[in-house]
C-alpha cells in the first residue's frame, strides 16, 4: 500500500504508479511474493474529492497493471471506504485507521497467507 502521502504531497500519478512499478520488479527480481493493497481513500473532511479522485486513478492504474502481471491486487476500500470516502467509523482524523479498521484489514488480508 503506496501512495497517499505522495498524493497529498501533490506528486502526480503517473510518476507514483512508475515508482510503485519499480518497487514491485525489483521485488519480482528477489522472487519474492507479493500482495499489492489498494491505496486508502481520505475521509470527507479533507480535500477529499481531489486526493479520492488521485487515489481512484492510482488504484485503477495498479489494478490493472496487477491483472497483467498476474499480482494479486487486494481492495481494502470496498471494506473500509465503500462510499469512496474512508468511513468515519474507522478513522478519527480521515486518514489514520483506527483499532478496528486494522482488525478488519488484518482479517482481510489474513486468508492470503492461509493458503
Amino acid at each position: 500500500m503506496i501512495g497517499i502521502n505522495d498524493i497529498a504531497q501533490h506528486n502526480d500519478v503517473e510518476m507514483i504508479f512508475s515508482n510503485y512499478i519499480n518497487i514491485l520488479q525489483k521485488l519480482k527480481e528477489m522472487n519474492y511474493l507479493t500482495y499489492v493493497q489498494s491505496t486508502l481513500y481520505v475521509g470527507n473532511n479533507f480535500s477529499s474529492k481531489t486526493i479520492n479522485t488521485q487515489v481512484t486513478q492510482l488504484n485503477k492504474k495498479l489494478h490493472d497493471y496487477c491483472l497483467k502481471n498476474e499480482i494479486e491486487f487486494i481492495d481494502l476500500n470496498t471494506i473500509l471506504a465503500p462510499n469512496n470516502f474512508l468511513d468515519t467509523k474507522f478513522t478519527n482524523d480521515g486518514v489514520h485507521l483506527n483499532g478496528l479498521a486494522y482488525q478488519l484489514w488484518a482479517d482481510t488480508i489474513k486468508k492470503y497467507f492461509m493458503q
